[in-house]
């Protein structure tokens, strides 16, 4: 098991904090009473080992202790990894939007290329699809296919001129490349 964001575990340190607070609330103390007659039946401070225990293992604490452990947990994202690599679609924005200069220097859809390149060089994805979405949407990058030849078609292809291609044609796409349950997660580049 990974966690998606391991320095969310960190966060566990405020159980320190809880056992603090725990420690330095008030306790019972002297108290002033009208007779003793009625303390004659109780059982002494050294008789009574088990009520101290009780004392000591708050049932507040305990359920204050295990929320923060779930808080914490969740936080964290556990995952189990497996042992297949993963199997990706990525998909690329290529309507005309994308032409537009973004950081003042390259297109939106540079930019998404770059990205896409740099996901498919995590090493992560075992089999990955490129799809580029436009007006006349098309498979960049089978999943069959050779990867090496991944980064040249993602750097050869250009954005359309005109709108996004309709939900109809993405899920023709993605049938042609195997159907939706083909692949573990997809990522859209807009």
């Amino acid at each position: 098991m990974i966690f998606l964001r391991p320095a969310s575990l960190y966060l566990s340190l405020l159980a320190g904090v809880i056992l603090l607070l725990y420690l330095l609330r008030t306790r019972t103390g002297r108290r002033e009473v009208a007779t003793l007659f009625l303390w004659k039946g109780l059982p002494s401070g050294r008789t009574a080992p088990a009520r101290r225990l009780r004392l000591l293992v708050d049932p507040l604490l305990i359920l204050q202790l295990l929320a923060l452990l779930f808080i914490v947990l969740s936080l964290a994202e556990p995952t189990l990894q497996t042992g297949s690599a993963s199997r990706i679609a990525i998909l690329i924005d290529g309507s005309a939007s994308m032409r537009t200069i973004a950081d003042g220097e390259h297109s939106r859809y540079e930019l998404a290329v770059k990205r896409a390149i740099a996901l498919l060089d995590e090493g992560r994805a075992g089999r990955a699809a490129v799809i580029s979405l436009s007006d006349h949407p098309r498979i960049l990058v089978d999943p069959e296919g050779p990867r090496d030849e991944a980064a040249e078609a993602l750097a050869s292809s250009r954005p359309g001129w005109y709108a996004d291609a309709s939900p109809s044609d993405l899920s023709r796409m993605i049938a042609a490349i195997g159907g939706e349950g083909e692949f573990d997660r997809a990522v859209l580049f807009s």
